[in-house]
Order: C-alpha cells, then structure tokens, then sequence
C-alpha cells in the first residue's frame, strides 16, 4: 500500500508543479514542500508500521542528496530554487524501485531517475527550443547567419573523427571500425549546429528588453545589475546554507546509532553535511576578507530565480530598461523522467 500511495503522490506533485512552471514559471511551495513533507511521514509510518528503520532512513538520505544536488545546480545558475525543491520531494517520496515496478535500472533507482532526468531533460529542451522559435523569425535569422559565420568551424569539428579513421586505415584496413568512425562526422556537426541554434534561442528567443515601468516581481533578469548584487549579502547567504546544510548532519548519526552504516542510503546522507561544511568554510574565509572559492555567491542578479518586490523597486529608482529572460520551463522533465524510471527503466540501456 505503502509504495501506491508514495508514488501516487509524486507524480500528481510532479505534475502538478509542471503545469504550474508552463503557466506561471512559479512553483508554490506548498507543492514542493508538500511533496518532501508527505515523503518523510509516510516513510516513517512505514518504518513504524513494519518496525524498520530502512524506509525513513532511504527517504531522508535520498532526499537530502538530492536537495544537495539541487541546490548545487541552483548556485551554478543552471537550475531554479523550484526545480530543486520538486526532485527532492520526489527523492523523499520515491527513494528506490517501488515493489510494483519491473524496470530494469542497471544503476540504482536514484542515479538512475537522475540520469534519466538529464536524457529526458536533453530532448525537451531542443523540442521546447524548436516549439519556442518557430513564431520567431529573428531566431531562425540568427541561426542561420552564425551557422554561414562558423562555417569552416563546423567542418573542422567535424572532420575530427577522420583522423583516428585515417590512422585505423593505415595500420588496420578498411573495416566496420573504420565505417563506424565516419559515422561520427555528421553526428559532430549536427551537435554543432544544435548547439549553435540552442545559443540562437537563449539570447535572442528568451530575452527581451522592457521598460522597467513593466518589470514585475517574479521577472528574470538576463543581465548583470549591480544595484541588485550590491544589495545581496553573500556572507549571510554563505551562513545560511551552511547552517541548514549542517543539520543534515543528523542523518547519518542516527543511522550510525542504528547500525546502519553498511547502507548505501548512509553515504548518500553525507554529502548534504560536507557541503555544509564547505560552505562553512568558505564563510569564515570570506567574512575574513579572504574571498576564495566565493564568486559565485557575489550576485544573485542573473541567478535562476524571480526578483523579489524590493529589488524591482530599486532597478525601477536607477534604470528605465533592463534585459529579462524567460527561460525553459523545466519541472515538468521530472514527471516524464520519473514516469519513465519506474516502467521503463535506464533510458542508458536504450540507447546503448
């Protein structure tokens, strides 16, 4: 009953907080929250109920080292704090193979569900890319003149699969190992050119100037604002996630306590902790002046994240126009991903 209801859970969360990301870019929290919240109790229940330990222990720890890894793409601007918050509930809710599920996994159930995640995720965006430029024609413009601009480019990237060809040749023959090779020229351009049409569409599809006057809360900036960063605090963001990172920490004593070390879910347990750690570290080096490793927390400006309601107020004291962007809306590759992990399996196998 147990894994149903868990599972049930996740992918109408993960649903839902889809349909929220296409229509209002905004993932409530009580979706995200809800999901890691309902994960935790309902393995504990199970725990409770079965009087073992195992299935707390295996949400905690896959949800705190998805949190972890979130969080790590969130500060690498390559995701938004929502994204984060929904995989972790899925990890707490769904932290291995439900009892039902006939996947073949090769790789356990949550490095699978994350590699999925990134294969799923690769797909969406060049059909969200190409869905997203089609009404506009500047796009398609500037595809085309950086694909004539890179021209020679394309081919010389392309013509690197003809040398290990030429050398196979030569101390070999001609074989299938050498028609194999060639088989890589035009898969080299084509990742060129998909490459070359992705950059296409992020600075030209998904940005546009306004006039602050228009700028709302929620709003991404596409452009650095120094009237936003000089406003950020990265020391006290530094304090605050290495704190909540730190009572991670927590996990693995308790599983310690339990004698459950021996348990893949207790390495999963550290890394939240020893980024806290880190983070702590880098703290107390930049409190002191001595700003190492801290750059990426100096300006949350062009992070991928809505700008608060103060932050507008001021871009509107200083500017009159500023750059946005709009961005994929990515939540719902989770659902699809998830969906994919527990009746399929690892897409890996698939394609290889």
């Amino acid at each position: 009953m147990f894994p149903y209801i868990a599972v049930g859970i996740a992918l109408g969360g993960s649903a839902l907080a889809g349909i929220y990301d296409l229509k209002t870019t905004e993932i409530p929290d009580e979706i995200s929250l809800g999901m890691v919240a309902a994960g935790l109790v309902l393995n504990l229940i199970w725990s409770l109920f079965e009087w073992n330990p195992i299935y707390i222990f295996q949400s905690a720890a896959v949800g705190s080292i998805f949190f972890t890894f979130g969080l790590i793409m969130y500060l690498g601007g390559q995701w938004g704090g929502g994204d984060a918050k929904v995989l972790t509930g899925i990890g707490a809710l769904v932290p291995s193979l439900p009892i039902f599920a006939t996947a073949d996994l090769f790789f356990p159930f949550s490095i699978t569900l994350v590699v999925n995640t990134f294969l799923v995720g690769a797909l969406y965006m060049i059909i969200y890319a190409v869905a997203f430029s089609i009404p506009k024609k500047n796009v398609t413009r500037d595809f085309k003149q950086s694909v004539r601009k890179h021209k020679y480019r394309i081919l010389a990237l392309s013509a690197i699969p003809l040398i290990p060809a030429f050398l196979h040749y030569i101390y070999i023959g001609a074989d299938i190992h050498m028609v194999y090779m060639l088989s890589f020229v035009p898969l080299f351009a084509l990742i060129y050119m998909l490459m070359k049409f992705l950059k296409a569409v992020e600075e030209v599809g998904f940005t546009k100037e306004i006039d602050t006057d228009s700028l709302q809360p929620g709003d991404m900036l596409a452009d650095e604002l120094e009237e936003v960063d000089f406003n950020h605090n990265p020391v006290e963001e530094l304090k605050g996630l290495s704190s909540f990172l730190l009572a991670f920490t927590v996990l693995p004593v308790v599983m310690y306590l339990f004698g459950a070390t021996g348990s893949i879910y207790f390495y999963m347990s550290l890394p939240g902790p020893t980024l806290g750690a880190i983070l702590g570290v880098i703290y107390i080096l930049y409190s002191s002046d001595f700003r190492v490793l801290s750059s990426v927390f100096d300006g949350s400006s062009t992070r991928i994240r809505g700008l608060e309601e103060d932050e507008v107020k001021e871009i509107q004291k200083t500017r009159e126009r500023v750059s946005i962007r709009e961005g994929v809306r990515f939540v719902p590759v989770f659902f699809i991903a998830l969906l994919i992990t527990i009746y399929y399996g690892n897409l890996l196998i698939f394609l290889f």
